[in-house]
């Protein structure tokens, strides 16, 4: 009974991860993840994958900024 449950979750849940991934497609092209590096434990890198939610060269000059509503660098 719970491995049906869990199948039945993780199908809902490629299904919905596949509809992001099309609406990210449509609405602004490839790539659709974005990767990020992060800080962790003792220091080490390690990368963050994410769906991407700004579009590619969002912040060219190399600094960072907060988005704002009407934002054109956002994807939606």
């Amino acid at each position: 009974m719970l491995s049906g449950v869990l199948w039945f979750c993780l199908v809902v849940c490629l299904l919905v991860l596949l509809w992001v991934s099309l609406e990210i497609l449509i609405e602004s092209e490839r790539p659709i993840l974005y990767q990020q590096p992060r800080l962790g434990q003792r220091r080490r890198t390690f990368n963050v994958v994410k769906f991407r939610t700004m579009r590619q060269d969002a912040e060219a000059d190399g600094a960072a900024h907060w988005a704002q509503e009407g934002d054109s660098r956002t994807t939606r």
